[in-house]
């Protein structure tokens, strides 16, 4: 249940992100499809770093110049205060302009 929640959670957070990243309000981010691969049981406190490069944000909306809508995917791990990965979760997220 834990996971579930923490999953969760990092998946708002990656939405958010990216809607930020492109100009908020410019844009619709939505989490399409999510797979997750529990490696091991997260028992402390856990960390992911969510990373957008300025260049993704550029091919983005690059992209969304010549279309109106894309998916991209990207790819998040999740890992403990020794830097093991716990869970890995990829996510297709889908980005179209806002009309």
């Amino acid at each position: 249940e834990i996971s579930a929640c923490l999953v969760g959670s990092e998946m708002c957070i990656r939405d958010r992100l990216y809607a930020t990243q492109l100009g908020a309000g410019e844009y619709i981010v939505v989490m399409k499809k999510a797979e997750v691969e529990f490696f091991k049981p997260g028992r402390e406190t856990l960390y992911a770093d969510f990373i957008v490069k300025p260049e993704e944000v550029q091919y983005v909306r690059d992209r969304l110049s010549k279309q109106d809508n894309i998916v991209i995917e990207k790819v998040t791990d999740v890992y403990d205060k020794s830097g093991r990965i716990v869970t890995s979760v990829r996510q297709n997220i889908y980005i179209a302009k806002r009309r």
